[in-house]
């Protein structure tokens, strides 16, 4: 209980002042600690076993541009391209709710630059179970989360200040298909460069997991961050479509593409996923 308030206090930590640089996060993609979708938690119970460990790379093409106000052109492509490999690790604590930690290690290349490394923000979070609306029906789940400062702003993979949000997370398995939707906010302390603004976001995504066999499920999902300040509005969104495969010794592989928003000015272009899951027990 004192882990999961503390968690659920985190916010307080934005009256906190840290840097004073002016950036904002292009890796606005953060891979879901949940083994189900990509960036969807799920609310449904997990895996029996305590540890999950998520390895994550993928791929976006000009990932951060800058657009005429006007008449909606672009100005310029700011970040051509970043890697990016994010490690997740998970632990169920008490009953059904987990406790999870994302760490991501960015390649990242500014237009008419070579790539360069570049630690990302961590980012701290939980998975809390809170009702099951009725008998095999939809199940609830709250996601406090935290990120921390960690990351380069002058590559742009930081907003450069602390940040804290909570989203909310609803699943129902249908059998033919499992479907789970996540809406919240996020809050950062800084997040301002040129005329965009990420200091206040909506996260939204919906997701759905069709089984096509024993071992192989389809995976569709849309989802989006809106900014909710700031002159000029930027929301990086994508949609998904790849596949998950039960692999032997308990891993689970994905691959997948996803792309921007259709008019292809305010998100990246195109995005490549590759991932692997495996969960176990641990020491005794």
């Amino acid at each position: 209980m004192k882990i999961q308030k503390a968690l659920l206090a985190l916010p307080i930590i934005l009256a906190l002042p840290f840097r004073s640089e002016a950036a904002v996060n292009v890796q606005t993609f953060n891979h879901a600690a949940g083994d189900v979708y990509q960036t969807t938690e799920p609310a449904l119970p997990g895996s029996p076993r305590p540890w999950t460990l998520n390895v994550n790379y993928h791929f976006a093409d000009n990932p951060l541009v800058e657009y005429d106000q006007l008449d909606a052109t672009r100005k310029a492509v700011l970040i051509d391209g970043i890697h990016t490999l994010q490690l997740t690790g998970s632990h169920r604590i008490q009953a059904n709710w987990t406790a999870f930690m994302a760490i991501q290690l960015h390649q990242v290349r500014p237009w008419g630059e070579s790539y360069q490394g570049a630690l990302g923000d961590i980012r701290l979070g939980a998975n809390i179970p809170l009702a099951q609306l009725d008998e095999g029906g939809i199940h609830l789940s709250v996601i406090p989360e935290l990120f921390l400062p960690t990351g380069s702003t002058r590559l742009l993979v930081s907003n450069g200040g602390f940040g804290a949000g909570v989203k909310l997370a609803a699943e129902k398995d249908f059998r033919f298909l499992r479907a789970g939707v996540n809406v919240g906010i996020r809050a950062f302390s800084q997040g301002v460069y040129r005329n965009i603004d990420y200091r206040k976001q909506l996260p939204v995504s919906i997701a759905t997991l069709i089984p096509l066999n024993a071992t192989v499920d389809l995976n569709v999902e849309y989802f989006q961050a809106f900014a909710l300040t700031g002159s000029l509005k930027q929301h990086p969104g994508e949609l998904y479509l790849g596949a998950r495969v039960r692999l032997p010794s308990e891993l689970l592989g994905s691959a997948g593409l996803s792309i921007g928003q259709p008019d292809f000015l305010r998100a990246n272009d195109v995005r490549a996923h590759l991932g692997v899951t495996f969960s176990f027990a641990g020491a005794d």
